[in-house]
């Protein structure tokens, strides 16, 4: 992947970076290093995004400034800037604040030579996160935690809260880690670090407020935010292209570009997804190729998936993988759909659940922020997450005691500084203020991994419109799907791949039929005791594929016995043997659960794991011990 990797110590270096380098999960094809006696650094990258060698340095030659990924249009302080990590450095040095006029996804890494200092810098949304771990002077950063674990002083005590987040949530809430002690930076910041001490300033915030337009005018507003997003993100020269699914987000992508791409779609076999995309490209006069991906394909990558996942996501969202090499030969930088529904479509809206036939969904509901605890009745309302007896079954019994006051204390910190009166904006603040620890993060890593990637959903242009939307504008979603009638009236008139459906089908209707559809479906596979790997969508069937013989299976069979799993100490053996064997045994459906704990097995496996982090008394004190000190919250 591009990214960042850099070590800072005021006593001089004492360690190698090459190491951290090498760990780093990066195909990258461009490279540049610079460092001095104290601080080193280096960038991956693709030759996309800012070729130009790096770092820039300011007129006195004492700043030095390394930067991953880019921003759009002309953001304050740019005038003649001769590039984009230039203008980066021109705003950190003269008005930090204007900062939050980057229109882009970009990290920064600055040393001051003269006050011996670091300073961290994220985007709005910290779209390209950096972590890091502090050893007594010493500072460790990287875009990614597996590169960290190349460092000999990088902490591997595991992180009870995030073990309890991750089975619960599918991420980690907050600013934990799989690691107690690796951080991760907080959004719309800076933080710098001489050696000593930390300093932390917050040149943005997350927040909704009252809208400027009317809920006429949102379809409009949203298609020519959709169609200036897009336009910005269509550099000169590059090959375009488009991870096209069937879906809405995808298609609203498709319907926005003025520029020719060449369409994609993957999966096991031609579904309805792929025949939809297929037909979109088509109506729009593109190429579009189908892109295979076999279930070997899924065990062979699984290794390298894991290590993209930081620990801190299910495997199964790092599907792209068997297919990137053909997508670089198409196109430079790809484009995908990507968070339109966290930011624009209220999928995180609390649900009503629905079962039919032994299938669930969720109706979207709206409430009002209760007036009591909020973090309780997050935690009650909880819905991109794992049903709570599921959850309960596998933990030990002090594990399973804990485990409920565990999730309201992370739910508490991560939603401090929260303002809004709406419930569903508490759910958005979370999956918006931790973007790079939501489930779906590891489709743009693995992406990045190979070649570059632009996230259309993170376009200041469309998050101001969205952080004036209250949630029953977004409920249904009806003003998203005018918005991509009036880009392309055929597109919108496209039947909806999931269910075969108009795209413009009232979203309850569509709610109904889905569920009934599903329904029949799982009827069917427990009568006919088989069922495909391929459904309606493009993605594997991950309940289907773990049943399968094959080493994914293997290792589920021996999931209870795993010294990895043992290591974690929040696990029952005998309960999950259990939860294997009613899946193996078509019992319940639960693979996506099961691949979230294989995901913990294989990281720790890969990267190992020391004692569990001290109970909450005790680890200010095991800090000052190993002479430890982390940056104070945002």
């Amino acid at each position: 992947m591009s990214g960042l990797v850099a070590i800072f110590n005021p006593d001089g270096m004492r360690t190698s970076l090459s190491d951290v380098v090498r760990r780093m999960p990066s195909r990258a094809v461009g490279r540049d290093e610079w460092g001095d006696r104290c601080f080193r650094a280096v960038r991956l990258h693709h030759g996309v995004f800012n070729p130009e060698a790096q770092p820039v340095r300011d007129p006195s030659e004492t700043l030095f400034l390394f930067m991953d990924g880019e921003f759009h249009g002309r953001p304050p302080l740019a005038a003649g800037a001769p590039s984009q990590a230039a203008a980066c450095l021109a705003a950190f040095r003269n008005d930090p604040s204007a900062l939050a006029g980057f229109n882009g996804s970009f990290a920064a890494i600055v040393y001051d030579s003269q006050r011996r200092t670091v300073s961290l810098i994220s985007d709005r949304m910290n779209t390209r996160p950096l972590y890091y771990f502090q050893a007594g002077r010493e500072l460790v950063v990287a875009s990614h935690i597996a590169a960290l674990t190349g460092h000999p002083r990088c902490p591997r005590e595991l992180n009870r809260q995030s073990l309890h987040e991750l089975i619960a949530y599918r991420q980690v809430l907050g600013g934990n880690t799989i690691y107690q002690g690796i951080r991760w930076m907080e959004p719309g910041s800076i933080v710098t670090f001489d050696g000593r001490s930390w300093s932390t300033k917050v040149y943005w915030k997350l927040a909704w407020r009252e809208p400027s337009f009317s809920r006429q005018d949102l379809p409009e507003l949203l298609a020519d935010g959709f169609r200036q997003a897009v336009r910005r993100r269509m550099g000169e020269g590059r090959r375009h292209g488009l991870l096209l699914s069937g879906g809405l987000d995808s298609r609203v992508i498709l319907a926005a570009a003025e520029t020719p791409m060449v369409c994609c779609t993957l999966g096991d076999v031609e579904t309805d997804q792929v025949r939809c995309a297929r037909k979109a490209a088509s109506l729009r006069g593109l190429r579009h190729d189908f892109l295979p991906v076999s279930p070997e394909d899924f065990w062979e990558n699984f290794g390298e998936g894991v290590r993209l996942t930081g620990g801190m996501y299910g495997y199964q969202q790092n599907h792209f993988l068997p297919v990137l090499d053909q997508l670089r030969n198409r196109c430079d930088v790809v484009f995908t759909g990507s968070y339109m529904d966290t930011i624009l479509r209220a999928t995180f809206m609390p649900a009503r659940k629905l079962r039919l036939g032994g299938v669930c969904t969720g109706l979207p509901w709206l409430e009002d922020v209760p007036t009591g605890d909020l973090a309780e009745a997050l935690v009650r309302s909880q819905k991109p997450g794992f049903p709570p007896s599921l959850v309960n079954g596998v933990l030990s019994g002090e594990a399973r005691t804990e485990h409920e006051a565990r999730l309201t204390e992370g739910m508490r910190g991560a939603i401090a500084g929260f303002e809004s009166p709406y419930l569903h904006h508490a759910w958005s603040y979370l999956m918006m203020r931790s973007i790079p620890h939501n489930f779906a993060f590891p489709n743009v890593l693995s992406i990045r991994s190979r070649m570059d990637v632009q996230i259309v959903a993170w376009d200041h242009g469309l998050l101001d419109i969205a952080l004036q939307m209250p949630p029953h504008w977004g409920l249904p979603d009806t003003a998203y799907r005018k918005a991509l009638s009036l880009l392309s009236p055929e597109l919108g008139r496209l039947e909806y791949a999931n269910e075969g459906l108009p795209a413009e089908t009232n979203p309850y209707l569509r709610t109904a039929y889905g569920l009934l559809r599903g329904s029949m479906r799982s009827i069917g596979t427990r009568v006919l005791h088989r069922r495909p790997l391929a459904g309606p969508a493009s993605w594997l069937d991950f309940d289907t594929l773990l049943r399968r013989p094959g080493p994914l299976r293997d290792r589920l069979v021996g999931l209870s016995q795993s010294e990895a799993i043992a290591a974690c100490g929040i696990f029952s053996p005998a309960g999950i043997k259990d939860a294997v064997t009613q899946h193996l045994h078509r019992q319940r459906n639960i693979g996506k659960f099961l691949l979230m704990l294989l995901t913990i097995d294989e990281w720790i496996r890969q990267f190992g794991a020391d004692t569990l982090s001290a109970p909450s008394g005790k680890r200010k004190a095991a800090a000052t011990a190993t002479g430890s000190l982390e940056a104070p919250a945002a």
